[in-house]
Formats: structure tokens, C-alpha cells, sequence
């Protein structure tokens, strides 16, 4: 087994794999009868094969950052050094931000992640009242709930994860955040889609501060009759959601009945003109683990809203503050970052659209 270390990313491949990988690429760079051929390929088959040992690597789970961890988990800490701030490479980072940003007027990553956040609590209207935040990651959206200056504190704020990492990181954070208010906060470990017969995580937790742990799904109906939500806000997560059309009627049973809001930072595709590029953008969604039944435009995805019975519906394409940026920064991390900036702008030219969706229940 070798281990190569690129910036903060480390490669493990077998004696086997080094030596495919390695002739893989010798082939492409030294041949100049495959290089003729190349010429005459089309662009997207060019990609492919270039491509075509990191996606092996990544279904085979050789590369830490898009590997499960024992848990099961897809996600890991692979993130913390992308919150890194310039000229601050050493030590913990002061955030742990986990999604792809919104890149307007910045290049810094935690800032672009932050304007994200902000951009869907704006979309929510969040004010003073219930909250519930889904896929919170390491506890970065919840913190910007209980302090950031332009956002009311609510009520109260609920959080469901299903991955036990960020679970326990987020819990950890807000219990020692130094924080002007104390919110009750709400966490729950699980799925975000409510399914009968399935209960929480078995955790211990010491019933501290303002953070307890909940047993019961935020999303359960009936069952939690009393329990509805002003706000559910989603930052970059709703497109893993088995289904997402599942998750959405689920939210509208909990929202305030004529007043709540739903609010998603959230992905939609709309195939190009492309066949080869469309194909490649369903294999990416797969090794990302987005269901094809989320495979959806934003025209599909509005019928679906007002279908279940939302209406004020707003389905904003901000691609391209997302994408351009996003690949940008990755680019200055390290060859494999450089690679997975392709695969995400292979996604985005197949027809991956970056969205902000509001709704209110009717």
C-alpha cells in the first residue's frame, strides 16, 4: 500500500492500482499515437478517460475525502482544512463549514459558505419563532442562528443529521459557544425523511445547557401534533434525501399552516443538449449518492411544491455564483481537489443547476 499526501489530502493505492494509475497516465503523455487519437475524440470522451482513475479510486473508496467512514458516513472531516483562512494554515480552523458557497464578492471559502447560509435564512424570512434546520453539518448554520447580527434569534432551533460525526461535533460546539442568548436547542440523529417503524440512534448525552437530544423525528405525522415549525431551512443537503418529494411533503405537515416557510439551498438538472455530457452527470450523481428520482428541473420541481400544496413559490437559478467559484477555490488546494473541480463542472455543464427554493404553506 503507498501513501501519497497532496496538500491536506492523502492517496492510498495498492501496489496494483499504482502501478493502472501510473500507466494509465504514461500512455496519455508519452504516446504519440494515442495522442493523435485523442485529438480526434470528442471532448467528452477526452474527459472521461482522464477522469476515469480518479472515479475508480472514488467507487472504490481510495480517496479519505469521498469515502464512507466505518459509520457508513459519505462525509467525514475531509472539509476542515477548506476553512483554512489565508495566512492562517496552522491549527484547528475557526469554522467547519460544509457546502459549496455563494462566491459573490469573495474568495474566501468560509465566507462563500456563510453568504450561502445567509442567503437561504433570507429566502426562509426567518424571524422570531420555531426553527428547524436540516443537514446542519458541524454546527456552523445553527451557530449563525443563535448569533449572527442579521438574523433574529428564534424560539427555538431544531437540527436533524444522520451523521453521527457531525452529530456529536455540532452538539459539542454549541454547548461551548460563548453565546449572548441561551435558544433551547434540539438535535436529532437520523435520516431527514420521517420513516414508520424506525427509531433514533441509541446516544448517552449529560442533559447540559441549552442542547438535549431528541427522540422523537422532528418530521413525525401524525404523532407530533403540537410540534410545528415557522421556518425548515436545508443548506446544500436536500438533493441526497431518499426522496426529496418524500422530504418536502414531510416538511409541509410541520409548517405552520399558513404562514411557514420552506427554504432550500438545493440542486436541480436540466439535461443539455449533450447526450455524452448528460450521461456523465447521472454517473457523478450516482458516485455522490444522489437518488435519480431527485434528478428533477426546476419546472418538475415547482409542479411538485404546488402538488403538495405550497404556494408563494420561488425557484432561484444561482449557478453561477456557486459553481465558477467554488471550482476556483478548489483549484488552488491540490491536484485532488483540481480533479473533483472537474467532475463538479462536468456536473454543472451536463445540466446541474445550483437553486435557492422558497415556498410558504398554504
Amino acid at each position: 500500500m503507498y501513501c501519497f499526501s497532496l496538500g491536506p489530502i492523502s492517496l492510498r493505492l495498492s501496489s496494483s492500482s499504482l502501478v493502472l494509475v501510473g500507466a494509465w497516465y504514461t500512455i496519455f503523455a508519452t504516446s504519440s499515437v494515442w495522442s493523435g487519437a485523442l485529438i480526434r475524440l470528442p471532448k467528452w470522451v477526452f474527459i472521461l478517460l482522464l477522469l476515469a482513475p480518479f472515479l475508480m479510486a472514488v467507487i472504490h473508496g481510495r480517496i479519505p475525502h469521498l469515502r464512507r467512514t466505518p459509520e457508513g458516513e459519505l462525509y467525514g472531516g475531509f472539509h476542515l482544512p477548506l476553512n483554512m483562512l489565508p495566512g492562517r494554515e496552522y491549527g484547528p480552523p475557526e469554522t467547519e463549514w460544509l457546502n459549496m458557497g455563494y462566491w459573490e464578492n469573495t474568495t474566501i471559502f468560509p465566507e462563500a459558505c456563510e453568504a450561502l447560509a445567509l442567503r437561504v435564512a433570507s429566502m426562509a424570512c426567518v424571524h422570531s419563532g420555531h426553527v428547524l434546520e436540516v443537514g446542519f453539518g458541524c454546527g456552523d448554520s445553527l451557530l449563525l442562528q443563535l448569533r449572527h447580527p442579521s438574523i433574529p434569534r428564534p424560539v427555538t432551533i431544531t437540527g436533524i443529521t444522520s451523521l453521527p460525526s457531525h452529530f456529536h461535533r455540532a452538539k459539542q460546539r454549541i454547548e461551548q459557544a460563548d453565546l449572548k442568548e441561551k435558544i433551547p436547542t434540539r438535535l436529532f440523529l437520523g435520516d431527514a425523511v420521517f420513516r414508520e417503524g424506525t427509531n433514533p440512534s441509541s446516544l448517552t448525552a449529560e442533559q447540559e445547557a441549552t442542547v438535549s437530544i431528541m427522540e422523537s423525528h422532528p418530521l413525525r405525522y401524525p404523532g407530533n401534533e403540537t410540534l410545528y415549525f415557522d421556518s425548515i431551512l436545508g443548506v446544500d443537503c436536500a438533493y441526497h434525501f431518499k426522496t426529496r418529494n418524500l422530504f418536502l411533503r414531510q416538511c409541509y405537515d410541520r409548517l405552520t399552516p399558513g404562514s411557514g416557510r420552506l427554504a432550500l439551498a438545493d440542486m436541480c438538472f436540466e439535461p443539455t443538449s449533450s447526450t455524452p455530457l448528460t450521461y456523465l452527470s447521472k454517473i457523478i450523481a450516482f458516485i455522490l449518492r444522489v437518488p435519480s428520482a431527485n434528478l428533477i428541473g426546476r419546472r418538475a420541481y415547482r409542479e411538485s411544491l404546488e402538488k403538495i400544496g405550497f404556494d408563494e413559490i420561488v425557484i432561484e437559478d444561482i449557478s453561477s455564483s456557486v459553481y465558477s467559484g467554488f471550482t476556483a477555490f478548489l483549484r488552488t488546494r491540490g491536484i485532488m481537489w483540481v480533479l473533483f473541480a472537474n467532475i463538479i463542472t462536468i456536473w454543472h455543464k451536463g445540466g446541474g443547476k445550483f437553486v435557492l427554493v422558497s415556498a410558504r404553506r398554504s
